[in-house]
């Protein structure tokens, strides 16, 4: 049984959890727009329950974006996990009848990369209504 105490989560696994995660909670699409303050928050979470992240992660205070939120996201679409399209909206590619396999092949529980994505999903909310 694996446990959700690991050392070093990598960007690559933080971008595909968090994927899982949102498709795990129903989510088939996201809105960019506060996607990135969304990761940001995810990211202080996972830290904030114990978990220690091989990457640092922060919003620029003039644009109010994150290079490494791009890159945890740009990493996993370029693995084919999701895409994005012209209105600006990243689809998820993981089917939800797969999402297990993601969990059992990340480390963190499944417990964990959904808090993650529901904190990813009010945050992006928060900052599209803002």
């Amino acid at each position: 049984m694996k446990t959700s105490k690991v050392t070093g989560i990598s960007l690559a696994e933080f971008g595909t959890g968090i994927l899982a995660g949102l498709v795990a909670e129903g989510v088939s699409t996201i809105s960019v727009r506060g996607l990135d303050a969304g990761l940001v928050k995810a990211a202080e979470k996972l830290e904030a329950l114990g978990h220690k992240l091989n990457f640092y992660m922060i919003l620029d205070s003039l644009h109010g974006d994150s290079p490494v939120a791009r890159e945890a996201i740009g990493g996993a679409v370029s693995r084919g996990l999701g895409f994005f399209d012209a209105d600006h909206s990243l689809h998820l590619n993981i089917h939800k009848n797969d999402v297990d396999l993601y969990f059992e092949n990340l480390p963190l529980s499944e417990k964990d990369w959904r808090v993650a994505a529901v904190t990813v999903l009010s945050e992006a909310s928060r900052m599209q209504h803002a």
